[in-house]
């Protein structure tokens, strides 16, 4: 069994990733302040801002009741099941998001954060429309940032950590084998834990919100860039 974890990139950037930072640092924040209530008041709180499907759905119907859960698609993220679940998602925000944020600018990049955030979340919603587990964590809208980074940086490489079995191994990554291999990854779970029906799959990864959000990243990304990048990569 093999393991492989992202480290680092090889890609120069020239600002400071204050956003990334101010995500990270909020994340944490908001986790510390969850882990710190009552077991009770924990449960309320996954309860009220948790992304939950079947709640969300009425609103493609038109029943406008139902608009009170978009506010969800955005809290969800800041909410995480436990520390491995937190520590992995900021890993990979810290590895990509930075050279994404370096790209956009630290505005622009926010906002693509949480339409990527958004997006993710209506994905899992349309292919889970029915379940009632609380989705939580952030990984859908950094799954948008990683691809913008397939696209802005596909030769970039990718500094890995490779566990094979017990032995560690670091290896330069060439970016869009490291993402697209990541992609194929997410797309065989989701479509397994569609073959298996409820309950199949891994329990609490919600694959399709991973793919939705990759999929607007790759396709957004270009719309966030300033005009200079634009034009720089379309001639």
């Amino acid at each position: 069994m093999a393991a492989v974890i992202p480290l680092g990139d090889r890609v120069r950037r020239r600002h400071a990733p204050w956003v990334t930072v101010a995500l990270i640092a909020a994340e944490i924040a908001a986790f510390v302040a969850l882990v710190r209530l009552p077991s009770a008041a924990q449960a309320a709180a996954v309860e009220e801002w948790a992304l939950v499907p079947s709640a969300l759905t009425p609103l493609f119907a038109g029943d406008v009741t139902a608009a009170s859960q978009v506010v969800r698609l955005w809290s969800s993220l800041f909410l995480h099941s436990g520390l491995l679940h937190l520590l992995g998602n900021l890993l990979f925000l810290w590895v990509f998001g930075r050279t994404v944020e370096g790209a956009m600018g630290s505005a622009r990049f926010f906002a693509f954060f949480a339409l990527s955030g958004a997006i993710a979340g209506l994905v899992h919603t349309i292919m889970s429309a029915a379940s009632t587990v609380p989705t939580v964590g952030a990984s859908g809208a950094i799954s948008g940032v990683m691809g913008a980074y397939l696209g802005l940086h596909p030769k970039a490489k990718v500094r890995s950590l490779v566990v094979l079995v017990v032995l560690p191994l670091v290896f330069d990554v060439p970016a869009a084998l490291w993402l697209l291999a990541w992609l194929a990854l997410q797309l065989l779970e989701g479509a397994r834990a569609m073959a298996a029906g409820p309950g199949g799959g891994a329990v609490g990864v919600a694959w399709w919100a991973h793919v939705g959000g990759f999929g607007a990243g790759l396709l957004l990304h270009r719309f966030f860039l300033g005009g200079g990048r634009r034009a720089s990569r379309s001639s």
